[in-house]
């Protein structure tokens, strides 16, 4: 019997590894499937019932860090380059007949030591941002056309420059506007709501400390706001618990509360998003998909590594005015987001931003099924 042709999904990231499982489910009646993340174990791969392959091992910054001496030197003592070593030998041996890469350059560098087609969905680099470091360098456009990538980029101004360089590139939207469920919520809603967005890795927990002050100036210049609070699966609850006590907050319902004022904790991210008015975030792609749902961000600086100053000022390059990126001051965060709640021409405009910078529901689908149309003609 003919062994089904197989597809190696590579990624380079959390978020990554989200985008890469959405887009292989498509694939699974078609191929075999198998995941390599480069990064942590896997559990978006595995949560999708697909196999997860390859030296794997959590590392404590949560990636490859090169931003951040500390966090680059706990990796090494955690055991990153025995890790590479692996990644490298295994990838040079593996068979499959194609891969298809998720992520930025690196895991582009990656699948080519298996020296198969490679299909690639570009998820962070974009030529929305004026960073040079964080658009496709010329070095990183001349080897993708030399290698023949075939390339998905995450926008279409992205997608522009690619053609003019000559590259294989096809635009089809943004597959991560794909990897999370919700509904909008119109009927009955007599209160607008705010939805806290602190991110998933451990400087989440100070975040959120920051967080708590400003949602107190919010509720004192308007009662009637609600607040929510999306968690990530990796957030520990008895750690909040320490956090909200510590701030003078009390456990109460499905979240916390102090006098009047509560904040409803959930871990259904998509439907807290479709159902906020406004978000406070300080996290990287959760960030990114608030604005291509049209929702205003407010957010500011954090302590890293992660929400840095300097991933901070990138992601505002990135989402444009939906980002309303203030320096730390809780009353005056509080005042800005009472004046973004009743701003409905602001509002409005951003439903324009983000389709431009995050595209229309659907590119998983229409990804996965392009990548079979191109396989069956390899």
């Amino acid at each position: 019997m003919k062994r089904p042709k197989q597809l190696l999904f590579l990624s380079n990231g959390y978020g990554e590894d989200a985008i890469a499982a959405r887009v292989a489910a498509e694939l699974k009646k078609e191929f075999e499937i198998l995941a390599f993340p480069l990064v942590g174990k896997g559990q978006a791969y595995r949560n999708s019932g697909i196999p997860v392959v390859g030296p794997l091992l959590e590392l404590p910054s949560g990636g490859f860090n090169a931003h951040d001496f500390t966090a680059l030197r706990r990796d090494f003592e955690a055991g990153l380059f025995p890790l590479l070593g692996g990644q490298y030998r295994f990838l040079r041996k593996v068979q499959t007949d194609a891969v298809v890469a998720v992520g930025d350059f690196l895991a582009i560098a990656a699948a080519k030591l298996t020296k198969k087609k490679i299909f690639f969905i570009g998820a962070n680099k974009s030529d929305f941002y004026l960073d040079r470091g964080a658009r496709y360098l010329e070095i990183e456009l001349s080897l993708m056309k030399k290698w023949q990538v075939k390339v998905f980029p995450r926008d279409q101004k992205t997608q522009q420059r690619l053609e003019k360089r000559g590259l294989d590139s096809e635009y089809l939207g943004n597959p991560m506007m794909d990897t999370f469920e919700g509904r909008e919520e119109f009927e009955n809603k007599k209160n607008k709501t705010v939805l806290l967005l602190p991110g998933s890795r451990e400087e989440a927990y100070g975040n959120i400390r920051a967080m708590v002050p400003v949602v107190e100036g919010i509720h004192g210049k308007d009662p009637k706001i609600l607040f929510g609070l999306a968690l990530a699966p990796s957030l520990r609850s008895e750690e909040l618990a320490i956090i909200f006590s510590s701030l003078g907050w009390v456990a109460a319902g499905n979240g916390f509360g102090k006098g009047e004022l509560s904040i409803a904790l959930s871990r259904d991210f998509g439907q807290s998003l479709f159902s906020a008015d406004l978000v406070i975030g300080m996290a990287g792609t959760a960030n990114e998909q608030a604005v291509g749902l049209g929702k205003p961000v407010i957010s500011w600086p954090g302590e890293g590594p992660q929400y840095s100053k300097r991933f901070a000022l990138l992601q505002k390059q990135l989402l444009g005015e939906a980002l309303n990126l203030l320096p730390y001051d809780p009353e005056g965060i509080a005042k800005k987001a009472i004046e973004i709640l009743n701003e409905g021409e602001y509002i409005e405009s951003l439903r324009e931003i983000g389709r431009e910078r995050l595209g229309l529901p659907g590119a998983a689908v229409r990804i996965a099924r392009r990548i079979e149309e191109l396989f069956s003609s390899l």
